[in-house]
């Protein structure tokens, strides 16, 4: 008797759990980057690499099915990887904000705030400085933000892969 197939949320739901160990990963390297610059490519590389672990990712699961999986099947999937790996991520997050380096965010805007101090722009330096003042900027918030942006983005992205992936057909040496 053959295995049964996985179906595509708990296929999404691993591949998530690999993306969002990624992406923590991603942001460690980002928020070290503060001290240590040379990080900062680095974590610039890895988001430039999400597609295309989005791309492998997909297209496994649509070789495994021998082609036969809908658009809207990879899609979902998809959207369940970004889901996944946007709730590990912003745990991450949050662990970092809080317990490590409970001064990441004022750090930031502070960077912030010399950059945008460098372009003349002092509206948005004032803007800033107010946030800063008025702890208007949690941990807590930006974690969910970035599970809201992380499954809103990541749809996005997944509705193109899906497209990509189904535009190259399986062949025969293909499978696995």
């Amino acid at each position: 008797m053959a295995p049964k197939p996985k179906s595509i949320f708990l296929r999404g739901a691993e591949s998530g759990a690999f993306m969002g160990l990624f992406l923590a990963v991603m942001f460690i390297l980002m928020a070290l980057s503060l001290d240590m610059p040379l990080l900062g490519p680095v974590s610039t590389v890895m988001m430039i690499a999400v597609p295309f672990l989005a791309y492998m990712f997909l297209r496994r699961s649509y070789v495994k099915d021998l082609g036969l999986t809908k658009f809207t099947e990879l899609w979902m999937e998809g959207i369940v990887i970004f889901a996944c790996a946007s709730l590990i991520m912003a745990v991450a997050m949050l662990v970092w904000m809080r317990y490590i380096d409970p001064m990441f965010l004022n750090r930031c805007l502070d960077k912030a705030i010399q950059v945008w101090d460098q372009t003349g722009n002092q509206d948005l330096v004032k803007m800033m400085e107010l946030v800063k003042e008025n702890n208007a900027l949690r941990d807590s918030d930006v974690a969910m933000e970035t599970i809201w942006g992380g499954i809103f983005t990541g749809s996005i992205l997944s509705m193109l892969v899906a497209l990509l992936v189904q535009a190259r057909k399986v062949k025969q040496n293909d499978r696995i």
